[in-house]
């Protein structure tokens, strides 16, 4: 008797402390997520800023995606998609630089 007390007594503990590291891994992972994505972020702002400082090297690297696409295709497969950002395909001059938002009240 004795012992069944004192198991109902530590079984909801149990399920307490499971809950709250639940609760912590769920709050490690959302912020390990929103690192990740800020530093993408990052990233592409500095993949735009050295392209648009380096054209040639942009050239470059826009013609080996396309040779590695088009080798992909004839071997009958799906090419990858672009690292290159999308407003570049078409080179510096297509790219149009976001307007930075303000708001005047």
């Amino acid at each position: 008797m004795r012992v069944g007390f004192l198991e109902r007594a530590l079984k909801p503990a149990r399920k307490v402390a499971q809950a709250s590291g639940e609760m912590n891994q769920r709050r490690a992972d959302a912020e390990e997520e929103a690192r990740r994505k800020a530093l993408n972020d990052y990233y592409d702002q500095k993949t735009i800023e050295f392209y648009l400082r380096n054209p040639r090297m942009l050239a470059l690297e826009l013609a080996a995606e396309r040779e590695k696409a088009e080798f992909l295709k004839s071997r009958g497969l799906e090419p990858e998609p672009s690292r290159i950002p999308k407003q570049f395909h078409r080179g510096l001059k297509g790219y149009q630089p976001k307007a930075a938002k303000t708001t005047t009240d």
